[in-house]
C-alpha cells in the first residue's frame, strides 16, 4: 500500500495561483513593469534612479512568485519519478493545479507519485541530445568570441559531457534502489553506485566520469580558446 502524497488547502494553491497575477495586474498598472525592461543604451549609462527602480520591482516580482514556486517544489518533490528525474516543478505544479481547480487532489495519486520511472532508452538519449545541442547553442548565440573554430570545438564537447551526464542521469534512475533522504548533498549521493541495482551501476559510474572531465575540460579548453 502506498502513502498518499502529503497536499495543503485548495484555498492555500490558490491564493498562490493568485498572488502572482495580482502582483503583475498592481506592477503593470502603477508603471513599475516597465522598469523591467529599461536597458541603457550602447554607450549610456542607467542612472541611480532608474538603477533602483528596476531592482525593486525585480524584487517585488520574485516575491509574488516564491509562494507558488515553493508550494510546487513541496509537492512535486513528493513524487518519486519528479524527484529522480528532476523535474519536481512542473510535477508539482500540474498537481498543484489540480488540487486548486478540483479542490482535492487526483484520485490516482498515491499511486502515480509512487510510481518508479522506467528506464526508456529513447527518451534518455533524446534528452541527451537536446542538452547536447542546447549547451554550445546558447553559448555561441551570446558573443561572437564563441563562434571561433576552437571555441566550438571547445563548447561542443561541453555540450557532449552534458548529453552524457543527462542521458545516464535518467537511465540510472529507475535502477536507484536507495534514495538519499536528505536535500543537502543529494546529487553527490546519487553518484554511489551501490545505491542502484546491477543494471544501473555502468550509467552512475560513466556519469562520474563525465563529472570529473567536465571541469577539467571546462577550465583547460577555456585557458586554450582564450590564451594569446
Amino acid at each position: 500500500m502506498t502513502d498518499t502524497p502529503r497536499t495543503r488547502s485548495p484555498l492555500v494553491y490558490r491564493l498562490a495561483l493568485a498572488l502572482p497575477v495580482t502582483v503583475f495586474a498592481g506592477l503593470y498598472l502603477s508603471g513599475r513593469w516597465a522598469a523591467l525592461r529599461m536597458y541603457p543604451a550602447p554607450g549610456q549609462v542607467m542612472d541611480e534612479a532608474e538603477f533602483f527602480q528596476g531592482f525593486i520591482t525585480s524584487i517585488i516580482w520574485v516575491l509574488g512568485l516564491v509562494p507558488l514556486i515553493y508550494l510546487a517544489w513541496e509537492l512535486g518533490r513528493q513524487h518519486t519519478g519528479a524527484r529522480r528525474l528532476h523535474n519536481e516543478l512542473f510535477i508539482g505544479f500540474r498537481e498543484l493545479l489540480v488540487v486548486a481547480v478540483r479542490g482535492r487532489p487526483s484520485t490516482d495519486i498515491a499511486r502515480e507519485f509512487s510510481r518508479v520511472p522506467d528506464d526508456n532508452p529513447w527518451a534518455a538519449a533524446a534528452w541527451g541530445l537536446g542538452v547536447a545541442i542546447l549547451v554550445p547553442a546558447f553559448f555561441a548565440s551570446a558573443t561572437p568570441l564563441l563562434r571561433t573554430p576552437n571555441a566550438l570545438v571547445w563548447l561542443v564537447v561541453t555540450g557532449l559531457l552534458f548529453g552524457v551526464m543527462m542521458y545516464c542521469q535518467r537511465r540510472s534512475a529507475a535502477y536507484l534502489i536507495d534514495e538519499p533522504k536528505g536535500i543537502l548533498f543529494r546529487q553527490w549521493a546519487l553518484l554511489n553506485p551501490t545505491r542502484y541495482a546491477p543494471k544501473g551501476r555502468p550509467f552512475v559510474r560513466c556519469m562520474i566520469a563525465a563529472t570529473l572531465v567536465l571541469p577539467l575540460w571546462w577550465l583547460g579548453g577555456a585557458a586554450w580558446v582564450f590564451s594569446p
